[in-house]
């Protein structure tokens, strides 16, 4: 017998996207937010090292957002997983 998984996010009602529904989904958006927020705090305390160690802001901001990329990048792939199945909703 197959039995039913809980889902962690729900499919919002307006728009596309989806909503913590279960603890696991707040705990994994609360996560997301600290690693988010970590990042940048991170980024701008080393940011003025790279410069005066001779080394470019471009550099420094593109690892800054491939950082980020790959964060939400798996935040969504974990939504996809315990989530709703996505779609254009009107309400």
């Amino acid at each position: 017998m197959k039995t039913k998984r809980r889902l962690w996010f729900r499919a919002k009602h307006f728009g596309w996207g989806w909503y913590p529904a279960s603890w696991q989904g707040w705990a994994v958006t609360v996560v997301y937010a600290l690693l988010y927020l970590g990042s940048g705090l991170l980024f701008g305390a080393f940011a003025p090292m790279v410069v005066a160690d001779g080394g470019s802001v471009v550099e420094g901001s593109v690892l800054f957002v491939s950082l980020l990329a790959l964060i939400t990048a798996s935040l969504l792939a974990i939504c996809y997983r315990y989530g709703e199945k996505p779609r254009w909703r009107w309400g």
